[in-house]
């Protein structure tokens, strides 16, 4: 036998022992020789998103801060105009004059610090999320990068959770009272003016927002007439 021969006889045996093989072990080699998914689409998370696909973690990251910085600068500016307003209006906010520059110091302070819990843990990434959610189906959910982590219930129920973290850990809030009649005055016109930047990023009206809000999810019973003078003072602020 020469050495041509002799290579043709052991790939005989090697064909033979291989097929032996695949019969014996048939799903180890179905697992080994099955083609690769897409690492993305087989493993990632919407909790991985940040490390995992960082290009489209900062996508969503620039989408977040276009939304949230937009909606701070608007309650940012009510506040000031109602911190301007405030002598104007002493009695009817049951101020009394010498309150009215610790008052004016105080929202300003409020302002600064509205919605920052959202920049934080464990707010951030499900707000980050949620955010992005809302530019998503604006656009007709053409971004399919994200269409496997939207339709995850643990990404609702994340974003659910930080919402009422939100509110609970932020006084401008009524959930975060147990009345809302427990409202400071001061609580009540950075929540107006949470209400009221919101119908100006929507271009939506807060006499229709308010009317759906009291009384049927909050009851307001002395502080209602409080709500609805600082909602006037703050529809006549000149329009930006």
């Amino acid at each position: 036998m020469n050495d041509d021969e002799f290579l043709d006889e052991m790939q005989k045996v090697d064909e033979q022992m291989m097929a032996q093989a695949r019969k014996m072990f048939k799903p180890w080699f179905d697992i080994m020789e099955a083609p690769l998914e897409d690492a993305d689409a087989r493993s990632i998370t919407w909790r991985q998103v940040p490390t995992e696909m960082p290009q489209l973690w900062h996508e969503m990251k620039v989408n977040f801060n276009a939304i949230h910085g937009n909606h701070v600068r608007l309650v940012r500016n009510n506040m000031k105009y109602m911190a301007v307003q405030l002598p104007e209006h002493e009695d009817t906010l049951l101020f009394t004059k010498k309150q009215i520059p610790e008052c004016q110091k105080e929202l300003l302070i409020a302002a600064h610090r509205h919605d920052a819990s959202k920049r934080q843990q464990p707010e951030y990434i499900p707000y980050v999320w949620r955010y992005y959610r809302t530019t998503w189906l604006a656009n007709g959910e053409q971004d399919t990068r994200v269409t496997d982590f939207m339709k995850d219930p643990s990404l609702g129920q994340a974003i659910q959770d930080a919402i009422v973290h939100h509110v609970e850990h932020n006084r401008h809030h009524c959930d975060w009272h147990l009345d809302p009649d427990d409202m400071t005055e001061l609580d009540i016109i950075e929540m107006c003016c949470d209400w009221y930047a919101m119908s100006q990023e929507h271009g939506t009206s807060i006499d229709a927002w308010v009317e759906s809000v009291i009384p049927r999810r909050y009851y307001f019973g002395k502080k209602k007439a409080v709500v609805f003078k600082v909602i006037d003072i703050l529809k006549g602020q000149p329009h930006e």
